[in-house]
């Protein structure tokens, strides 16, 4: 007979007070645990939500009313994080140590963006009062008055990097930390943006008349004859302003007044400059080598200098700018028809100007005459819209912003304090030296072998890398410079190929490197470079020749070794103004005995780019994996 046997039932506990207490309590917790990560999550969708429409505004191609409804959408975003996250349950994890760190990021996240939305409504709504550019003249009051509104919006915005600086990430989700990484480097500098563009909008208020008449020399450069501060310098006109009414006269060429190299007059220019430059004349009334200098403003100066021997007239303001430029302009301005028939757009004028023009005339002086006036009329046509008002003033002011990014136009005052601003703007083309580590590297053309050289820097292509190892107490950056000649073998003009070698590329080129740094090699393919560096402002470059025929190409790398002495790692890699952009790869990464994110950019070298990073030693567990690496990876001495 089988047994069965029944399970002895446990007496129901009685649920005491403690229980139920314990219970309710854990359910509490629980859905204030569930309604914070919700609300979390709601909240860092409007958050990028936001950020993403605030990233659009530049591709609203400077339209004010579109800028507008993108700034209200994106208020609206944020207004609607900032809700959510005020709610009890996502408030209450808040102030739990360590846990509430990813919900007090994303509410300083969803702050800072909103108070910058708020300060740049104001700008806009004061942008929008009245017309900036109309009648052929810029108003000056109307960009005072911007001005004034952008500094309250910098004291608006005074909090946004401390806070964002103030954030702890540790134990964060990783899109958390994301945020908060791209906040600090896409909001950080808003306030200190905002007064630097104040002060420039004051200066340029000044350049062109409000604080008394001003003469201004406006140069346009061709980049298919490289010098260091983009192309040789073509044609010029003479401007005055008064009152931001600006009188521009018509285009001239620089063979109308430059002297003839047995017949030059020497003009002053300062001491590095004549030391590096001088044997090239580049400091006399030759003029076409006046601009050899990749610092802008040095190139400004000696060409004031070389206007007043020449022109007996001294302009108070070089404005200078190029064909990408141009193109630019003519994207903000609509296309501009030519006296010929020609038209002109943003997507045609580089291979216009620098390519096609000198195949559309005869191959010979009489057709280079020819070609000189066509490129005059269409500077006349193209500059002169810059103060007719023409172009919405945004738009116009987005395309130039973007030009002077890529140092592909550049203003200089004489007056010191406008030129701080204009400078701090990054609107002047400086190579500013005020970093640890100074990456430039610059094409000079050496023309073909006669007196006109050549114009075959329309076919230089270039790819740069900068490769950074940073060490708690050193720098070691690996640069790499690349230059294919893609000029066709046959079929160019005599004037563009060149006499003696045509289609032969021949480039004198200089690398900027830190004054304190060792080099440790310096090379063209594989083969060391004997050469000596030059001081030039506060750093030094080193130099180097190479002739390339149709289709050949070459590779420079220089290394060096700069001292930190425990202070942060800077970096400015900064371009040469090409006619095609060159293309660049940044990597700046820790040593082996420090720590910090990595930095990595590939794509156009269209504008100037700044590294900062702090190294240091890391957590425990970082210092112990950094060692086993080094075991296991170091080679054994003996």
């Amino acid at each position: 007979m089988t047994r069965i046997r029944v399970p002895r039932r446990r007496p129901d506990r009685p649920m005491t007070p403690r229980r139920w207490a314990v219970r309710i309590a854990g359910s509490v917790v629980a859905l204030i645990a569930v309604w914070a990560v919700v609300a979390a999550l709601s909240a860092r969708s409007d958050v990028n939500s936001a950020r993403d429409r605030l990233l659009a505004l530049k591709s609203q191609g400077g339209d004010p009313a579109a800028a507008s409804l993108a700034l209200d959408r994106a208020a609206a975003d944020l207004r609607s994080a900032r809700s959510t996250l005020r709610q009890p349950g996502p408030a209450l994890v808040a102030r739990v140590p360590v846990l509430g760190r990813t919900w007090t990021a994303i509410r300083a996240v969803d702050e800072s963006a909103l108070d910058v939305v708020l300060a740049a409504r104001e700008v806009l709504a004061e942008v929008r009062v009245a017309p900036l550019v109309g009648d052929h003249r810029v108003d000056v009051r109307r960009i005072t008055a911007v001005a004034a509104s952008m500094r309250v919006a910098a004291t608006r915005t005074e909090a946004v990097p401390s806070r964002l600086s103030s954030l702890e990430t540790g134990w964060t989700p990783p899109g958390v930390t994301s945020n908060v990484a791209k906040a600090r480097s896409q909001l950080g500098g808003v306030p200190a943006g905002l007064r630097r563009s104040a002060d420039l909008l004051d200066a340029l208020a000044g350049v062109l008349g409000a604080r008394g008449d001003r003469r201004i020399l406006v140069v346009l450069e061709n980049n298919a004859e490289l010098r260091g501060a983009g192309g040789l310098v073509s044609v010029f006109a003479e401007a005055t302003a008064h009152d931001g009414a600006v009188a521009l006269g018509e285009f001239r060429d620089v063979v109308d007044v430059a002297e003839s190299r047995g017949f030059t007059r020497p003009v002053p220019a300062p001491a590095d400059y004549v030391a590096r430059y001088g044997r090239f004349l580049a400091n006399t009334t030759l003029w076409r080598n006046a601009n050899m200098s990749p610092d802008i403003p040095t190139s400004s100066k000696v060409l004031t200098e070389l206007a007043a021997l020449s022109l007996k007239r001294r302009p108070d303001a070089v404005i200078t700018l190029d064909v990408p430029a141009i193109a630019r302009i003519l994207g903000a301005t609509g296309p501009a028809t030519l006296p010929d028939g020609r038209t002109l757009t943003q997507e045609n004028a580089v291979e216009e100007l620098l390519s096609k023009a000198y195949a559309g005339v005869p191959d010979t002086r009489a057709g280079q005459d020819e070609r000189r006036r066509r490129l005059r009329v269409s500077a006349d046509a193209v500059v002169g819209r810059l103060f007719s008002g023409d172009a919405p003033a945004v738009s116009l002011g987005v395309a130039l912003g973007d030009a002077a990014a890529g140092r592909h136009v550049a203003v200089w005052s004489a007056r010191a304090d406008e030129q701080r601003a204009i400078d701090a703007a990054g609107a002047s083309g400086a190579v500013r030296d005020d970093t640890t580590d100074l990456a430039m590297t610059t094409i000079q053309n050496f023309g073909g072998g006669a007196a006109e050289g050549n114009k075959l820097d329309f076919y230089a292509r270039v790819e740069a890398t900068v490769s950074v190892r940073v060490e708690k107490d050193a720098a070691v950056t690996t640069r790499t410079f690349h230059l294919l000649n893609s000029a066709p073998a046959s079929g160019l003009p005599r004037y563009v190929a060149g006499v003696e070698s045509p289609g032969e590329m021949r480039s004198f080129v200089g690398f900027a490197l830190p004054a304190a740094s060792t080099i440790d090699e310096f090379s063209r393919d594989g083969l060391i470079v004997e050469a000596t560096p030059e001081d030039e402002g506060r750093h030094r470059t080193i130099d180097d020749f190479a002739a390339l025929k149709p289709g050949a190409e070459t590779t420079w790398t220089l290394r060096y070794t700069t001292p930190l002495h425990g202070k942060p790692y800077t970096l400015r890699v900064v371009p040469q103004p090409l006619a095609v952009n060159a293309q660049l790869t940044l990597d700046v990464a820790p040593g082996s005995n420090a720590h910090f994110g990595a930095v990595r950019y590939e794509g156009p070298f269209d504008t100037e780019r700044r590294v900062e990073v702090v190294p240091r030693d890391g957590h425990w567990w970082e210092r112990i994996g950094r060692r086993i690496r080094k075991f296991w990876t170091e080679p054994i001495r003996l």
